[in-house]
């Protein structure tokens, strides 16, 4: 399998569990009262730290950075723009429809996928080692 498609079912898996954690913790959260923004603030800042760790240890092992900090930030960082997709996707169902959170965040996972996968694969992580920085 080429390098990128196995890289892009790997980043798929992470996202899958990654999408158990947002799901449940939003889930969790909005069953103990709090408005289901602020609980999706919850589930995805812990999503977002578990999906740095798995996708350095699993999908991009060979291609690490360095500094762990310099790489969360970065990642944090490159992971705006899917973010902003993801979260504004999350917001219009939750506004618009009845369908719970769960369902709001698989939206917003599956809209905020690519450009996440992209700016990871291309910026964060950067080439294989076998190509130069």
């Amino acid at each position: 399998m080429p390098t990128i498609a196995r890289e892009a079912s790997r980043f798929v898996a992470v996202g899958a569990i990654c999408f158990v954690i947002d799901a449940a913790l939003t889930r969790l959260v909005v069953s103990l009262g709090v408005n289901p923004y602020a609980s999706r603030c919850v589930g995805f800042s812990c999503a977002l730290a578990a999906s740095w760790s798995l996708n350095r240890t699993y999908t991009f092992r060979g291609r690490r950075i360095g500094r762990r900090d310099v790489e969360f930030a970065a990642f944090a960082l490159a992971n705006i723009p899917g973010a902003t997709v993801n979260l504004a996707t999350y917001a219009l169902i939750v506004a618009t429809t009845w369908a719970g959170p769960v369902a709001a965040v698989a939206a917003g996972s599956m809209a905020g996928m690519v450009s996440n996968f992209a700016f990871a694969r291309f910026v964060v992580f950067g080439p294989p080692p076998s190509l130069p920085r």
